[in-house]
């Protein structure tokens, strides 16, 4: 037993002996990170970057620092940063163990939140002088517009008038400071206007709507090459540092009285707009030559921020106080029977026939040529712009009477009134209104013609007399109507109306129903400013020529 004993303790020995002699296993290093990655300091300042050795048990966990510019960023055995001079700097850590590496990028120099560049716009004089060179800039948050300029979200604008030296033959402005001017109407070269309506930073919604907008108080707008920067504060105390860092020239506009096609892009494109709302504005004998110039603005909002209109400019004869259907063709004629072509922009006013888009980024697109086809209720535009794109404009809606107000006669008080009628003309004007159909003209006559009533009924064009039946008020000029009167046109009272000569009252038929038999007719309706009318008439009916 005791034998036995002894060859096992000595078994237990030198397994312990044979496993403490093996060697430790060497854990290699497979990557390194730092932590930031990229950093931004002034002049003076420090920082510590953090190293990352992976995997986490590396053996040799040890990294070695180094700066790709040492007079701009300095860089400790530890990972402390220390900026020198303006400028950028790499700092790289190494490993020892396999030279793995990782850099933070470090720029030394002052601190800008970045911004982006609504617009740029070269005014010239801006209205102030010839001497003088105006712009206005508009800076936003990033991320706060589409790229045509409209709000998608709320942020910040910052607005600046300046002036500038002379600008180069490209309009691009003097480059360097521009100091805040006296303010009021101050516009001193290299200055930019800190009054309220000039330069202000304004916070806006996702509508475009200002929630509020503060004057500048002080501060230094620097215009450089591919850099605009402004530090300063507002009449409230608030701090702004911002820079827009990219080609800001060819984002210059120059929207001086000098370019007439200014707001119009020089690559042809293709637009269509459709309107259904829009003012006729009779500009009388505007080219002073015995025509008459009848302007149609068609307008639509897209949304809070984009206004579209539609522009075209109609010569008509100087007695005709409706657009009448036809065709009119774009000339600089300024004859009858056509649509002014467009000559720009002159005098801030965008003149003859245009497509206008009213956004940050204005569009305009000055028409030079095409063609209009008038209808009773619709207008059909199609041409070239000054730039060669192709305008499509239609307006669907109503093209109303623009002379004297067509219901001034009559009364606005709604009454109630009678009249009997035994004498009577019935003319046959045949198909008046070109439609297939027959007009047959009514005009009832008493009190030695102080009283008349006038019933314009549309038949079937094979009519031969008025038939017996009932006719509905319409301005459809359908057969089986009574014409709807449409007030006083071109001093000519129009459609179904009762007519007091004495008393200069006229009600114009709105609605109502004429019941014709062999030799009588009733009529019960409504004037367009309500008044309700009776008519009877009862005698000869027999149909005769005009």
């Amino acid at each position: 037993m005791r034998k036995v004993f002894y060859l096992g303790l000595l078994s237990v020995v030198s397994i312990g002996l044979l496993s403490c002699k093996e060697p430790n296993r060497k854990v290699a290093v497979t990557s390194v990170a730092v932590n930031p990655t990229e950093k931004t300091l002034k002049v003076g300042e420090e920082f510590v970057i953090a190293s990352i050795v992976s995997p986490e048990n590396a053996s040799d966990k040890t990294v070695l620092w180094s700066s790709s510019n040492p007079n701009v960023a300095t860089v400790s055995v530890d990972g402390r940063v220390s900026a020198i001079a303006n400028g950028v700097a790499a700092i790289t850590a190494t490993t020892k163990d396999g030279n793995k590496t990782a850099t933070c990028n470090v720029t030394v120099g002052d601190s800008y939140d970045k911004i982006d560049m609504l617009y740029i716009y070269y005014l010239r004089g801006g209205g102030i002088g010839t001497d003088y060179h105006i712009y206005r800039l508009s800076l936003v948050t990033p991320g706060t517009r589409d790229s045509r300029g409209i709000a998608i979200k709320d942020g910040v604008e910052f607005r600046f008038i300046f002036c500038s030296d002379k600008p180069d033959d490209k309009f691009n402005p003097t480059k360097g400071e521009y100091n805040p001017s006296k303010g009021g109407e101050d516009f001193s070269k290299m200055t930019f206007n800190i009054s309220q309506s000039y330069s202000f930073v304004r916070q806006f919604n996702a509508k475009d709507e200002t929630k509020e907008s503060v004057a500048f108080a002080e501060g230094k707008l620097v215009i450089d090459e591919n850099k605009i920067i402004f530090t300063g504060k507002d009449t409230k105390g608030n701090s702004y540092n911002i820079a827009y860092e990219g080609n800001y020239t060819n984002m210059i506009d120059d929207t001086s009285t000098e370019n007439h096609w200014k707001y119009e892009p020089k690559t042809p494109t293709t637009k269509t707009e459709n309107f259904t709302s829009a003012t006729f504005t009779d500009y009388k004998d505007h080219f002073q030559n015995g025509t008459k110039y009848l302007y149609v603005l068609m307008k639509k909002q897209e949304n809070q921020q984009i206004l579209t209109m539609g522009g075209l400019g109609f010569v008509i004869d100087k007695n005709k106080n409706e657009l009448l259907p036809g065709t009119f063709n774009v000339s600089d004629t300024k004859k009858v029977s056509t649509l002014w072509k467009s000559i720009g922009f002159i005098e801030q006013s965008v003149m003859g026939c245009a497509l206008m888009y009213q956004k940050y980024v204005t569009e305009v697109y000055y028409i030079n040529s095409g063609t209009a086809v008038v209808t009773k209720d619709e207008i059909k535009f199609t041409g070239n712009s000054h730039f060669g794109s192709t305008i499509n404009i239609d307006y669907k809606g109503d093209i109303p009477y623009f002379g004297p107000d067509p219901w001034e006669l009559e009364p606005k008080q709604p009454t109630t009134k009678t009249e009997d009628f035994t004498v009577g003309t019935f003319l046959d004007y045949k198909d008046w209104f070109k439609n297939g159909t027959r007009d047959i003209y009514v005009t009832l006559k008493k009190d030695n013609d102080k009283i008349w009533t006038t019933l314009e009924f549309i038949l079937e064009k094979n009519a031969t007399s008025l038939k017996a039946g009932t006719y509905n008020v319409s301005d459809s000029k359908s057969a089986g109507t009574l014409l709807k009167s449409s007030g006083r046109i071109n001093q000519v009272i129009t459609g179904t109306a009762l007519w007091y000569w004495s008393q200069s009252e006229f009600f114009f038929i709105d609605s109502g129903t004429a019941i014709v038999t062999a030799d009588e007719i009733k009529f019960v309706g409504k004037s367009h400013f309500g008044s309700t009318i009776n008519v009877n008439y009862k005698g000869d009916m027999t149909v005769t020529n005009p």
